[in-house]
């Protein structure tokens, strides 16, 4: 939500694919599918404001390390979303760029570049649910109501509290966008 209010034009274009989602029946799976904005905007938050951005495990076979010894039994932290902010796997890794996602750049295509929910066989297995919850209730919420952040410009700040979360100062105006319709 945050990326968004930060980004009007951005948001503006996620409002029109949600109310024209809204207005042409009921909401299907493959409507939600059909919400490419809405989507590239969840994948960059993902990426810039990762959940998850380490995973602790157990190493169950000795490796080497970088000149040290890792024996099995070991519990281990793996730094996951440190291939978020490579500049080798996407330019300028620090500004909010939903073109990442688009035909022709896919940057998170590359091996390891994207852990949104971890890699390989320690990838959760609700990833796939978390997208499309966060599809249905964010395109539900933008097309009932306005957001507006206060103070209007507010630079995130993210704590973690124990998983990352935006600090109290970041709090939002809600106002219903259709007054006669604003139950949800």
């Amino acid at each position: 939500l945050y990326a968004l209010l930060a980004h009007e034009s951005i948001l503006a274009q996620v409002q029109s694919e949600v109310d024209d989602l809204f207005t042409s029946g009921p909401v299907t799976a493959q409507g939600l599918r059909g919400l490419k904005t809405l989507q590239k905007v969840i994948m960059e938050s993902l990426r810039l404001y990762p959940i998850a951005p380490a995973l602790q495990g157990t190493v169950t076979t000795p490796f080497t390390f970088a000149g040290y010894e890792i024996p099995a039994g070991e519990p281990i932290i793996v730094a996951a979303a440190v291939t978020h902010f490579l500049p080798e796997l996407y330019p300028d890794p620090e500004t909010f760029d939903i073109e990442r996602y688009s035909p022709g750049r896919q940057e998170h295509r590359q091996p390891g570049a994207f852990a949104a929910y971890g890699l390989g066989p320690h990838s959760c297995l609700g990833g796939s649910l978390a997208d499309a919850q966060m599809m249905l209730t964010l395109a539900t919420l933008l097309h009932h109501f306005d957001f507006a952040m206060e103070p209007a410009g507010y630079q995130l700040r993210v704590i973690a509290n124990p998983l990352p979360c935006p600090s109290r100062e970041f709090t939002v105006r809600i106002t219903p966008r259709h007054p006669a319709k604003s139950t949800v």
